[in-house]
Parts: C-alpha cells; structure tokens; sequence
C-alpha cells in the first residue's frame, strides 16, 4: 500500500514538473516584457529629465531591440550548445544590474547602454522558454503551452503600463526602475531551484546526448546555416514580427500619448486602454495555441487572427468618435486576436532538427525583435515628419503614424499563405 502511494506520488510530481520548469523560466520572459513596455508610462518623465524629443525617445527604447537584433542569433547557438540553466541565470542578472545603473545615472549615453544590455540580455528569454518547452513536452502540446508562457509575459506588459502610478508611489521613475531591478533578483532565486535542463528520464538523457553528438559532428556554422536555409524560419519570424506591432509600438512606447491627444482619454484612463492589448494577448495566447493543437492546423488560425487584427485596427484608427468603452473593447480584441503569433513558436520548433531547436528559434526571433528596431523608429520619424518642427503632437500627427499598423497587417497575409503546414508533427516524425 505505502509503495503503491510512493509510485503515485512520485508520478504526480513527474507530471507537474514539466509546468515548474517552462513557467519559472518564463518569469525572465515576464521580467523582459516589464522591462522592454515600461517606455510607455514613462515617456513623458524621460523625455523631460534628458531633454530629448520623439525620435530620439524612440531610438532609446530601440535600443532594446537593436541589442536583440544583434544578439539572438549568438544566443541561440550558445543554447543549443551550454546548459539552459546556467544562461539563463547569467542572462536575468546582467539584465538586473543593469536596471540597478539605470535608475542611478544622470548621462543619456549610459541609460542608452543600460537599455542596450537589458535588450542584449533578454535575447535569452523566449529562446529557453521555447527550448524547454519542446524537451519538457509532447509536440501536440507545443502551442499550448507557449500560449501559457506568452500570458506570463504578457502580464508583465500589463504591470509596465502602470510604472507611472508605481513611480508616483515609490517617489520618481528612478525608484520604479529600481523596484524592477529587485524583482529580477527575486526571479533569479526561483529559476536557480525550479529549472532543469532536461526531464531526468532516460529518454530526457538520450535527447540530451543524441543533440550534442549531433551538434557536434555538424559544427558551428554549419548548424547556423542549416537554420538560415530553411525558409520556414524566415517565414515565421517575419509573421510575427508584423503581428507583435501593437505591442511594439503601442504598449511599448506610443499608446497612451495617442489615446490622450486622439481621443481625449485621461492619463489614468489611457493607461487602462493600452493595458488591454496585453490582457487581449494573455488570453488570446492559450487559445489560439490550444486552437491550432485542437485543429492540428498551424497556418489557418494564423491566417485568421492576422485578418481580424487587421480589421480591429482599421476601425481603431479610422472610425471617428470612439468611446472609452469602445476603445478598451477594440484593443483588447486586437491583443486577442494577434495572440495567434503564439502558434509561430511551435511551427518553428516542428520544421527544424530537434539538435538546432534554438539556433531556428534564434532566427526566427530575430526577426521578430527586429519589429522594435525598425517599427518604433519608424512611427517616432512618421510623428515627427508629420509635426515638422513641433514637438507637441496632434491627433492628426498621431493618426499619420498609425498607417503603418494596417500595412503590417495586410503583408503578413501574404506571408502566412506562403508557409509550410506541420499539421502539429515534427520533422522527426
């Protein structure tokens, strides 16, 4: 009897294990997205402590992803050679220090440096979430469970719109960047006791065994190129590249200024609306993953949530006249339905060698972060192109600028009809 319940607890313990692990590595994914949307609150206060103006604002918060753009690829190979663990644990304290000297320092070219190591040391926090999440778990599963890992990010753009009401409380934006570097201490002493690089099963050790033999008989760059040559890859970075555009450019940085001068909100309220998107992708996240697993379809709940985010931010920009109500539906309902990017993560992982899992994942998010390093500059230059010389925007500056949501939109169509099905099978099989 006392066996018996000693097998069914050791059982029950095997089967959580997976969700402790792939859950206390998204903690530095969740530490990431506060960090990469906090612009967003805090645009006004930066700008006035550094005397800098739209475009310029718009290349600090880049540099976030400038950092990723570079680094993703390096991090991915580094993945798929060391332990999991051991870069992760590096990766959120760099990015912990970092916050530290951020909310200390007065020179612009040093919260510039801060901001470029945060983005240098967040290239690792998708990529491990992603990498455990295809040891730790069953391909038909995939989808799912990095929609679960996309909400714990998720809320924490959702805290990072209400860094302005943190710093009213703590006593300035320094003390809220502060706050922020104490918390990834605290994610750092979680992830030391709960992650594992692979499930101890023998057949966890095989795959470990049989991805480094293979790994290394490939060779550096020729893993490196063998990612670079699968158009998948490329593909699916670019999707969501163009779907993660309201994260990017609204919650991250652009949002609650344009809902204040667009549509006469409040700040407070402005702030709620932005908040939206990212309740909008918490939920959105698991159900369209667990959609696409349902359906053992990749490409058509793709297909579909790219032509209703579109249709959402047509109205958005174009309908006159829009409520608070309406607005905190519309936005939430375009987080929602842009959750079906969540589904790229899976896709990547079932068209590639198992042995360069993060390599692929590492391209593909490349592209993907390459969304901040083009998008948020690119609205700063359209805002400031529209305003000419004026640094007080209008409604009809803002508006301008927001063209390039629909046109994303549209492109990204056309490249989800490009893509390969998986039908939720891996190569392997």
């Amino acid at each position: 009897m006392q066996l018996t319940q000693n097998i069914a607890q050791k059982q029950s313990i095997k089967d959580i294990q997976p969700w402790f692990v792939v859950f206390a590595a998204a903690l530095f994914f969740l530490f990431a997205f506060i960090n990469m949307n906090s612009f967003d609150a805090l645009n006004n206060d930066l700008r006035h402590t550094f005397h800098v103006n739209a475009l310029q604002i718009s290349y600090l918060s880049a540099m976030y992803f400038y950092a990723n753009v570079l680094f993703l690829i390096p991090a991915g190979l580094l993945l798929d050679r060391f332990s999991t663990k051991k870069i992760l644990m590096v990766a959120i304290s760099i990015a912990t220090l970092a916050n530290f000297l951020f909310s200390f320092t007065d020179k612009f070219w040093v919260v510039a440096l801060c901001r470029f190591t945060i983005g240098m040391s967040s290239t690792t926090c998708l990529l491990t979430t992603a990498l455990l999440a295809s040891r730790w778990f069953p391909a038909n599963k995939n989808a799912l469970v990095m929609g679960l890992v996309i909400t714990i990010a998720m809320f924490g753009g959702f805290v990072a719109q209400y860094i302005d009401n943190i710093s009213l409380l703590l006593g300035g934006w320094r003390s809220a960047i502060f706050a922020i570097g104490c918390l990834g201490l605290v994610f750092l002493v979680i992830i030391s006791i709960l992650v594992k690089d692979f499930p101890e099963s023998s057949k966890g050790y095989h795959s470990k065994h049989t991805n480094s033999q293979k790994l290394k008989e490939a060779g550096f760059f020729t893993s490196l190129i063998l990612a670079l040559k699968n158009p998948q890859n490329w593909l699916c970075g670019t999707y969501t590249n163009l779907l993660s555009i309201p994260v990017i450019v609204l919650g991250a940085l652009w949002s609650k200024d344009y809902l204040i001068t667009a549509n006469n909100l409040s700040s407070n309220q402005a702030a709620f609306v932005t908040a939206m998107i990212f309740w909008g992708l918490i939920f959105g996240s698991p159900f369209n993953g667990a959609l696409s697993d349902r359906l053992k379809n990749r490409k058509f709940p793709m297909f579909v949530g790219a032509f209703l985010t579109l249709i959402i931010s047509l109205i958005i920009i174009y309908v006159p006249h829009l409520s608070f109500m309406s607005l905190v539906v519309l936005f939430f309902l375009i987080g929602f339905f842009s959750g079906a990017q969540v589904i790229v993560y899976a896709l990547v992982s079932e068209s590639n060698p198992k042995h360069i899992t993060a390599s692929s994942q590492a391209l593909s998010a490349t592209i993907i972060m390459a969304s901040g390093a083009i998008f948020e500059p690119l609205y700063g230059y359209l805002l400031q192109y529209h305003a000419h010389e004026r640094v007080i925007y209008t409604a009809a500056d803002y508006r301008f600028a927001m063209i390039i949501l629909p046109v994303a939109f549209i492109v990204s169509l056309i490249v989800v009809a490009c893509m390969k099905e998986s039908k939720c099978r891996s190569l392997s099989e």
